[in-house]
């Protein structure tokens, strides 16, 4: 008899108790939800790989990681303190697979248990290659221009070759490494430092350090000119006498610093023969010498000799 008006006390406006005990749970449950906080970061993808494939796509850089749990949990745990990561140790063919991002706790998150982690994206498609290594030149890479009438005519990099690796598809395609730009823009002179071995494709890294030595030299343009139509200077001719010669002029080649030929004018005296040691009329043949400042150098002049006669001057 208990027992019947048990049950018929627990039937008694049944429906009123069955939504009341749900809305209690719905009611804890918010409750429960109201103590708990999400937290986001962004963290570095870290690829654990000791196979002999590699990724023949640009993976992303960072990730987002989600933390979820009781606020006093979650707290203190920072992005150092979650790991996200990729292994391929296990991937023995070449081929295209899809990835899972993992996540590994570490420090104070590895000893807290009441929280969930959760990375976007979950996984990736890869395509995987046979790693190659090779070895190539590096080439400095110079931006700007050197100063007006200055050149560059040397430049030089330490070591001047590289071994760089990657996927086959990639590595095969890369002839040469450049570094990162050295400016020279309006420089007069040379000068040295250190610069990095650029890599234009992400895929493909530089065995090593990729930290370089170089050096650039630098001077002024240097110009080649010729003068012609120089008229002979017989220099030290005693005023008594006059020479005649069937050559009148001559030319001569020269080279300097663009700046210098630029502005020079060759002088009356710039092709001369000495006349010192002639004192009577006659036919002489002498040498004939071409003067120039020291600040640019003799190519070429001519004539080198001349066959000419003195005369006394007649006097009127």
């Amino acid at each position: 008899m208990k027992i019947k008006k048990i049950i018929d006390r627990l039937a008694e406006n049944w429906l009123a108790k069955v939504i009341s005990f749900a809305l209690a749970i719905v009611l804890v449950q918010l409750y429960k939800g109201s103590l708990l906080e999400k937290k986001y970061f962004y963290a570095p993808l870290v690829i654990e790989n000791s196979g002999d494939l590699v990724p023949a796509v640009n993976i992303p850089r960072l990730v987002k990681i989600s933390v979820w749990g009781d606020s006093t949990v979650i707290a203190p745990i920072r992005e150092e303190h979650i790991t996200a990561y990729m292994d391929l140790s296990l991937i023995t063919n070449p081929g295209e697979y899809r990835i899972p991002i993992q996540a590994k706790l570490k420090g104070l998150a590895s000893d807290v248990t009441d929280f969930e982690v959760e990375v976007e994206p979950s996984d990736i498609k890869l395509t995987l290659e046979e790693s190659l290594s090779k070895r190539v030149n590096v080439r400095l890479n110079l931006g700007g221009v050197p100063a007006e009438n200055y050149e560059v005519y040397e430049r030089d990099v330490d070591p001047s070759t590289v071994e760089i690796k990657g996927p086959r598809s990639a590595v095969s395609q890369v002839e040469e490494m450049l570094t990162n730009s050295i400016q020279i823009d309006n420089r007069k002179t040379g000068f040295s430092g250190y610069v990095e071995v650029f890599a234009s494709n992400p895929l493909v890294s530089v065995a090593g350090t990729s930290r370089i030595a170089y050096s650039v030299k630098i001077r002024e343009i240097v110009s080649v000119q010729t003068y012609g139509g120089i008229n002979l200077f017989f220099d030290n001719l005693d005023a008594k006498f006059e020479a005649v010669s069937d050559i009148s002029a001559g030319n001569l080649t020269v080279r300097g610093a663009k700046s210098v030929i630029a502005s020079w004018v060759p002088p009356a005296n710039v092709l001369r023969v000495n006349c010192g040691n002639i004192t009577k009329p006659g036919i002489y043949s002498l040498p004939v010498q071409a003067v120039i400042p020291g600040k640019l150098s003799l190519i070429d002049a001519n004539p080198k000799n001349i066959q000419f006669e003195v005369r006394e001057k007649s006097s009127e």
